[in-house]
């Protein structure tokens, strides 16, 4: 019987060679230090896009009178229960007819009450609420979380790689 002698560098089938497990370890670091940026900048991007929309709506929006043609309940957590409603309607802007769903409108309104709406000026088929816009929420409220998501992030990896170096 010849009994191969191995080295210190070679391994079995099915086993990590040495310092393996500290690429897996930095590899499965390195994917959720990815994601965790792309989920932050993602939720940067989109409020950033409703402030905008916002923005939009409020100075440039175009006043609209809106039908309703339907509501519908959407049932809560346990479907026992209706939490709010999802109403669809009708209005023009430049003798083109839209049919869509009225945002920030919430309570049961019957089919033919009128909504006064504000329709956004470069997506006409996006329209809300007249009076919810003087209740929408602050630019600096909406940028506040994933701002501070985002610092915290930037800091506890500036600190996490000076601690890399110094173990170097």
């Amino acid at each position: 019987m010849d009994v191969a002698r191995r080295s210190p560098t070679t391994s079995r089938r099915g086993a990590v060679a040495r310092g393996g497990h500290r690429r897996v370890r930095r590899a499965v670091l390195s994917t959720g230090v990815a994601l965790a940026a792309a989920l932050i900048a993602t939720s940067l991007v989109s409020a950033g896009r409703d402030v905008a929309r916002i923005d939009r709506l409020k100075s440039h929006g175009i006043m609209v009178t809106v039908t309703v043609s339907d509501c519908r309940g959407n049932l809560g957590g346990s479907g026992s229960n209706v939490v709010d409603y999802t109403c669809h309607g009708t209005y023009r802007v430049h003798a083109t007819a839209y049919h869509e769903v009225i945002g920030s409108l919430t309570s049961l309104r019957p089919a033919g009450a009128t909504v006064r709406g504000v329709v956004d000026p470069s997506q006409h088929g996006y329209v809300v609420l007249a009076s919810a816009l003087g209740h929408s929420a602050s630019p600096v409220r909406t940028l506040l979380i994933p701002g501070l998501l985002g610092v915290g992030f930037i800091v506890v990896l500036v600190w996490s790689l000076r601690r890399v170096r110094r173990r170097l």
